[in-house]
């Protein structure tokens, strides 16, 4: 990303027609500047592309301070990914998000790649150090329980999602119970009774198993005989289409609940109509997935609430392994779409209950559909 040029509050106060102790008051919003003048300086500030320097708040707070921050006004994304392999349109949305976040407080965005060859943890810290940048934010891996050996004393760092195990820095994640709480709430509403989680073991693995943990607590909604038990030991996409069949056979779910994007493909190849036959919900849904239903991960929110972390901690002057690791989980929210079917069955009627989406109004009181 090319280097941001910024007018000096020197150049502001010659544009102004003022001293440069009033352009840096009007900047601060101080009320002893006179306000006409200083919505003018502001605008004017504005005009000329004025942008604070990130580490200003920081420096502030150490004025007087021995110890001042030498570090360069940029944060670096890390990815964790295999090496060049294609990206998801989440986590596309996910690294131009993390741009433009830090474009609108000052930093800029210098990516690196943890997997490429010859690299290792300690060579990337080396290189950070190397160049002064202080801020860093790791990306989610592909594969769970990642270790990186170095040593991150002058690093502000932030995680996405669980993979990272070593070392346990704050972390951003996705509130994988609450989207589970979304979806159930909304299949109850629609009139589904029979729902079935199917996902590949990796993918429930990565979140603790939060997700999976949430739907049998909310098939507790359900009556025990509509409870459909969760396939378990599914590691790979092929196994798919037979637990599908398996399943179908067996315990007749009158609706999947899947991240995985092969699932829709393989009930149909099974000769299952969605939603007729069965309905599906996505939980990796993007806005070009018009013919799904389902929770849309908001990785967008992710970036944003990782980039001003770690803003946060540079701010703090906070560097290091923390003590007390920190972890926000981002708020998922429901998407409509032609994959389900808002019906009225016999069950819902019967149930004159109603449910919020956290699975505990008073008025349910958990009783069986």
């Amino acid at each position: 990303m090319a280097k941001i040029d910024s007018p000096s509050m020197k150049t502001i106060a010659a544009k102004a027609g003022v001293s440069v102790m009033t352009v840096s008051r009007a900047l601060r919003n101080d009320s002893e500047v006179n306000k006409a003048t200083r919505n003018r300086i502001l605008k004017l500030a504005e005009e000329m592309g004025y942008k604070k320097h990130p580490y200003i708040s920081a420096l502030m707070t150490q004025r007087g301070s021995r110890n001042k921050i030498k570090a360069s006004p940029v944060i670096a994304l890390v990815h964790c990914l295999p090496f060049k392999r294609a990206l998801t349109h989440n986590m596309k949305v996910f690294q131009s998000s993390v741009h433009q976040t830090a474009l609108n407080q000052g930093f800029e965005v210098e990516e690196f790649y943890l997997n490429e060859p010859g690299m290792t943890a300690r060579r990337l810290v080396e290189i950070l150090e190397t160049r002064n940048i202080r801020g860093v934010i790791f990306e989610h891996f592909f594969s769970w329980g990642n270790r990186l050996e170095a040593d991150f004393s002058e690093l502000a760092c932030v995680a996405i999602g669980s993979t990272l195990s070593e070392p346990n820095f704050h972390r951003v994640d996705n509130d994988y119970s609450k989207e589970m709480q979304i979806a159930i709430s909304k299949l109850f509403e629609y009139g589904y009774s029979r729902p079935c989680l199917l996902n590949i073991e990796d993918a429930e693995q990565h979140n603790l198993y939060r997700r999976r943990s949430a739907f049998l607590y909310g098939q507790q909604m359900f009556s025990e005989k509509n409870r459909i038990p969760i396939p378990m030991g599914v590691y790979h996409r092929d196994d798919l289409k037979s637990v599908i069949d398996k399943w179908m056979r067996r315990f007749r779910p009158d609706v999947f609940l899947s991240m995985q994007p092969e699932t829709p493909d393989a009930i149909r190849e099974l000769g299952y109509r969605i939603p007729e036959d069965v309905g599906f919900i996505h939980f990796g849904l993007t806005p070009q997935m018009k013919d799904y239903a389902g929770v849309n991960p908001n990785w967008r929110q992710k970036a944003v609430t990782a980039v001003n972390q770690v803003v946060d901690l540079i701010n703090r002057n906070e560097f290091g392994v923390p003590e007390n690791p920190v972890s926000i989980f981002v708020r998922n929210f429901w998407v409509d779409g032609p994959s389900v079917l808002k019906k009225q069955s016999a069950a819902r009627i019967e149930n004159p209950g109603t449910i919020d989406s956290d699975f505990h109004s008073p008025h349910h009181a958990w009783r069986n559909v």
